[in-house]
């Protein structure tokens, strides 16, 4: 699979998201952009002329942003959770899920801080977004890949994030 999910549309919009890592986190404060990417990628799928070109096919991209769209046997996918601060609380199996998976990427959208997160994630990404151009944008603004393994915890103890 690519390293980042690269997304033209029509209209000039375009959605870099970085993919490096099994898990990823974006979050930030409300208005961003986080669930309307979501929604872009949603209505690619339903309504693909919008779409100019992607670097990973749509049927490998699933967004889950209900109880009902999320499904614990998907493989080879990379997994968008919209509100995933919410759904951890609400769906007992999906934190095992994320951790013990092999062959999925994920990337974790949060509107909250992310301690209480509780997944060994490799990455938290800062959404941006100008205007200008009309293009959404991640920022690695925390990658411990060297460090974090992902265990949550640094080598002398410290939780990552916490």
């Amino acid at each position: 699979m690519e390293n980042k999910l690269i997304l033209e549309f029509q209209d000039s919009t375009t959605i870099e998201i970085d993919v490096r890592y099994p898990i990823q986190i974006i979050n930030g404060s409300s208005g961003l952009g986080k669930s309307y990417i979501c929604y872009l990628i949603e209505f690619a799928k339903e309504s693909p002329t919008i779409l100019k070109s992607t670097n990973i096919p749509l049927d490998s991209i699933l967004v889950w942003d209900s109880i009902s769209s999320m499904n614990n046997t998907v493989t080879n996918k990379l997994i968008i959770i919209d509100r995933y601060s919410f759904f951890r609380g609400v769906v007992d199996w999906l934190a095992d899920f994320i951790n013990s998976s092999k062959t999925n990427r994920f990337i974790l959208i949060t509107h909250s801080y992310t301690p209480e997160i509780e997944i060994g994630a490799q990455a938290d990404l800062l959404l941006q977004y100008n205007e200008e151009t009309k293009a959404f944008k991640t920022e690695v603004h925390f990658d411990t890949p060297e460090y974090w393994k992902g265990t949550g915890f640094f080598p002398d103890g410290r939780k990552v994030f916490g």
